[in-house]
């Protein structure tokens, strides 16, 4: 499975060193590794062939 994340509703996501980011209705999270706009997804699992299935 290629899918990112996908986070519906207000989720307040917060890094390991305590920063917020903002909150917004839907977000979708990398789970490649590979995104350049961390912890977010950019396409970048499109790319670099991610599978959870690796």
């Amino acid at each position: 499975d290629q899918r990112s994340n996908l986070g519906k509703g207000a989720i307040q996501i917060e890094s390991a060193n305590g920063y917020k980011y903002e909150i917004r209705e839907n977000q979708t999270l990398c789970r490649c590794g590979q995104s350049k706009n961390k912890p977010f997804c950019d396409g970048a699992h499109c790319s670099c062939q991610f599978s959870d299935e690796n």
